[in-house]
């Protein structure tokens, strides 16, 4: 309809400049309704608020939803945490396992490949190995040097 237009107000209050409440203004508005309708260049037929969507509407719904997003989203990196310190751990632990006996300080001979087989493999090995027993050796050793350094141990003695 060409007759008809809509006129959109916006107001500010003289001393601080801020805007005039829609329903402050839409009253002041209805004050002045009828001398606007007497006049012949306006053909003012109604006074209305346009419906306000920016109010927020937070439902128990959404209240729940979001508390369940943010439990996941926590357990979510609790869990990335846990999957990092478990990757570092065995990172760390294949390190040390490949660094067995390498930082060795002599060149000497290795008891294994330390590159080809793995440290639990050769521990298991050796494991199985009969070890001699170094307190015998160690105290057959001390009396051999023992008996050499004093003299007649091996002559028997009188008693008389």
């Amino acid at each position: 309809n060409r007759e008809k237009s809509l006129l959109l107000i916006y107001a500010l209050r003289k001393e601080t400049h801020e805007p005039v409440p829609a329903e402050e203004l839409k009253e002041k508005l209805e004050k002045l309704l009828p001398q606007l309708k007497t006049s012949q260049n306006l053909n003012i037929e109604n006074i209305s608020l346009p419906p306000v969507s920016s109010k927020l509407h937070v439902t128990n719904g959404d209240i729940m939803l979001f508390v369940a997003a943010g439990i996941l989203i926590l357990a979510t990196c609790i869990a990335c945490i846990f999957c990092l310190r478990f990757c570092k751990r065995r990172k760390t632990l294949e390190k040390s396992e490949g660094e067995y006996m390498v930082d060795a300080e002599s060149n000497g001979p290795r008891p294994y490949n330390v590159e080809l087989i793995s440290r639990r493999t050769a521990q298991n090995v050796l494991a199985g190995r009969e070890l001699p027993n170094p307190f015998e050796e160690v105290k057959l050793s001390q009396h051999e040097s023992a008996d050499s350094r004093s003299p007649g141990h091996n002559q028997p003695q009188n008693s008389s």
